[in-house]
């Protein structure tokens, strides 16, 4: 089921380089990938602190609970979107890819999925 949905959001994005469900406690769930050349396990791994201190960061200033994470950088755009509090989704784009669509499909793929990994 992950999967197909996974591949679902990666092709309907211009620009999508991968996408992935993947816990906190950095193990991944399921990923798609456009590129075989993309590592998007070394992505996640890498960001999964940043992931965990923005979290705590947007709930001690009083934003509340986090719901996407963005970083622009020279050669692509990284996605994160909180799923529940153990699983979010990254999505990796090239530099010119849909942001705004990505972070609308983010959005329902939160709501999509929530249910299927919610403990």
């Amino acid at each position: 089921m992950f999967q197909e949905y996974l591949t679902k959001i990666g092709k309907s994005v211009a620009g999508s380089r991968g996408i992935m469900i993947m816990g906190v406690d950095g193990i991944p769930l399921e990923q798609w990938v456009a590129d075989a050349e993309v590592n998007l396990d070394l992505v996640a791994t890498e960001f999964t602190n940043l992931l965990k201190s923005s979290r705590r960061n947007s709930r001690d200033t009083g934003l509340g609970g986090l719901q996407q994470v963005a970083v622009l950088a020279d050669n692509g755009i990284l996605l994160i979107g909180d799923i529940t509090p153990d699983y979010f989704l990254l999505f990796l784009l090239e530099p010119d890819g849909n942001l705004g669509k990505a972070r609308f499909e983010l959005k329902k793929a939160r709501f999509a999925l929530e249910p299927e990994l919610a403990v």
